[in-house]
């Protein structure tokens, strides 16, 4: 199966553009979403293909699902709210998540926190 660069980042745009996804966030609307995505990354590793400029294209593409399913994992990983992550079921913040929230991975998406909490080792403040 072959899919285009324009289809991959469509699929992509239905799961991150909506509001209601991703500014308004809860984990019933953000688990479908990044369960879309990984389905997505599955299709871009079995087909998504180029060559000339279009390779370029299709390299965006994969970039643009990679750091969608990163973006909605540490979300689900992130229970509060703070900044620009409101949780709609998670509405508070949690002092005991001061600490950074390191993502990534490929085919197995990950994330974690920082193994030194990046703001205590500056000496104070939260984290971003």
């Amino acid at each position: 199966m072959t899919v285009s660069h324009r289809e991959v980042v469509a699929d992509v745009q239905r799961e991150v553009l909506p509001y209601d996804r991703n500014y308004l966030r809860d984990a019933d609307r953000l688990g479908p979403a990044l369960h879309s995505l990984h389905g997505t990354w599955s299709v871009v590793r079995e087909g998504l293909g180029a060559s000339g400029e279009e390779a370029f294209r299709a390299r965006e593409a994969a970039a643009v699902v990679a750091h969608g399913r990163w973006m909605y994992h540490a979300a689900l990983h992130r229970t509060e709210s703070g900044g620009m992550h409101k949780r709609v079921d998670r509405p508070a913040q949690d002092p005991a998540q001061h600490y950074r929230l390191l993502t990534g991975g490929l085919d197995e998406v990950w994330s974690r926190p920082e193994s030194v909490p990046h703001a205590m080792a500056l000496g104070g403040g939260r984290a971003a």
